[in-house]
């Protein structure tokens, strides 16, 4: 097996990643002029995005959707101000991920950490004139990116396909690019994935068509893992709980190595909302399973789902040629990643399992957390 290192702690003061910036800058493109048209009928995002999209978030209103975040204790602590988000009100956005690319950044002779960057095309509605979504994303987004980079990037304008497309090349080979259509404005740190999606306008298979979500006009935001991203994440999942569960190396490699596949196994696709709570937001996983999964599990209690995820384990490494304390607490690693806490809740469902947590700023908050490292 090959080693994970245990990775050490963020210490706080890493900036954003780039992958967050191009989320910005969507939101601060999407709220350009939104004034002329606040009454404007909402575009259906999902229709603009691919069929096969691995990940698909959207947030029907962005102001709703990050003002649990800023109203956290965690967020006000870090300057002592609250930011005003009334020029998002009504902002429509989307995020749809076509793939992921992990790197191994080196930490020292002993500890590396996996880097994980999404593919990802975020999607707006500026619901504002054309050259002025254009002027924006020139301009706005420009600088922006140009700040990411650390030096002036080489910019290529060109007009096709009835919109305009705007390159940013960085020296070390980086890209991203913009693509404006009338209102809507497509950024994104990966020219293939912008294709393909770009490709949705030319009758190629959109998210929307058949449905696997519901749009989220009733909640804060929504969003869709399907199979070929619960495959891909697990992986990505795999070295997280190892890098954090043990101090064993063994016992982290084993981890790596199992987890990934019994969450393929155990798990179709996954379905999520967040709504607002009375004291923070309330995230809802609808997690699909195969029927053979489903009538493994029975009608089983979490608690009861916890120690049968341990027995699982305990049975895949019943074969192993490890030793029987490192298959012991391996199995009580991965079983603890599914762990009932005081603010979570999992019942059972006809589809599988149904997970709902309780927190300050959500899910939507620990993603911010996690690309800001805060």
């Amino acid at each position: 097996m090959n080693t994970i290192e245990r990775a050490p702690k963020r210490n706080g003061h890493a900036s954003p990643s780039f992958a967050l910036r191009l989320v910005l800058s969507a939101i601060l493109c999407s709220q350009v002029c939104f004034s002329l048209s606040c009454g404007s009928k909402r575009t259906d995002l999902r229709a603009l995005a691919p069929a096969d999209a691995l990940l698909y978030l959207e947030a029907n209103d962005v102001a709703a959707a990050l003002g649990p975040v800023v109203d956290s204790k965690a967020a006000q602590a870090i300057d002592g101000s609250k930011a005003d988000l009334s020029s998002l009100r009504g902002v429509q956005l989307a995020i749809s991920v076509t793939g992921f690319v992990t790197t191994e950044q080196k930490l020292n002779d002993q500890q590396s950490a996996a880097q994980v960057t999404p593919k990802l095309v975020v999607i707006a509605d500026t619901h504002a004139w054309h050259f002025q979504a254009v002027s924006f994303a020139r301009d706005k987004l420009g600088s922006i990116v140009e700040r990411s980079y650390a030096s002036k990037p080489e910019v290529n304008e060109v007009e096709h396909d009835g919109g305009r497309e705007i390159t940013w090349s960085a020296a070390d080979g980086r890209k991203a690019v913009a693509f404006v259509v009338g209102s809507i404005v497509y950024f994104s740190n990966d020219r293939e994935s912008l294709e393909k999606t770009l490709a949705v306008r030319s009758g190629a298979a959109n998210f929307a068509s058949p449905a696997k979500m519901d749009p989220p006009t009733d909640v804060l935001a929504a969003g869709y893992l399907s199979k070929a991203g619960v495959a891909q994440l697990s992986d990505i999942v795999g070295m997280r709980v190892a890098a954090s569960g043990s101090d064993d190396a063994q016992v982290r490699s084993t981890v790596a190595s199992i987890l990934p596949s019994l969450i393929r196994e155990m798990v179709s696709d996954v379905r999520w909302r967040a709504s607002k709570g009375e004291t923070g937001v309330i995230d809802t996983f609808d997690i699909n399973m195969p029927e053979e999964v489903r009538a493994a599990l029975g009608a089983s209690s979490a608690t009861e789902l916890h120690q049968r995820l341990g027995n699982a384990v305990l049975g895949l490494l019943r074969d192993s040629k490890l030793d029987e304390k490192t298959r012991s607490e391996a199995a009580t690693v991965i079983a603890s990643a599914a762990e009932p806490t005081e603010r979570t809740q999992t019942t059972f469902t006809p589809t599988g399992v149904q997970r709902t947590s309780s927190s300050e700023a959500g899910l939507i908050g620990d993603i911010i957390a996690q690309f800001t490292g805060r």
